[in-house]
C-alpha cells in the first residue's frame, strides 16, 4: 500500500511541477510563436503566486475544516 501510496503522490507532483513550467514557458513566448507574449519576470510571477496560493489554500482550508467541521 505504502508503494502504491509513494507512486501516486510522485506522479502527481512530476505533474503539477511540469505543468506549471509549460505555462510559464506558454506566457513568456511571442504571441507570433503561439504564446501570450508576457514579459518572462512577470509571467514567473503569476506562475509562482499560483504556486504559493496552492500551499496557502491547503494550510487554510485545513484550518477552516478542523475549525468548521471537526
Amino acid at each position: 500500500m505504502l508503494a502504491s501510496l509513494f507512486n501516486v503522490e510522485l506522479w502527481e507532483r512530476f505533474s503539477f511541477y511540469g505543468m506549471q513550467g509549460i505555462v510559464l514557458i506558454y506566457m513568456y513566448f511571442q504571441t507570433t510563436d503561439g504564446g501570450l507574449g508576457i514579459d518572462q519576470s512577470v509571467a514567473a510571477g503569476i506562475v509562482g503566486a499560483y504556486g504559493g496560493r496552492v500551499y496557502l489554500f491547503t494550510i487554510l482550508g485545513a484550518w477552516g475544516g478542523g475549525r468548521l467541521v471537526g
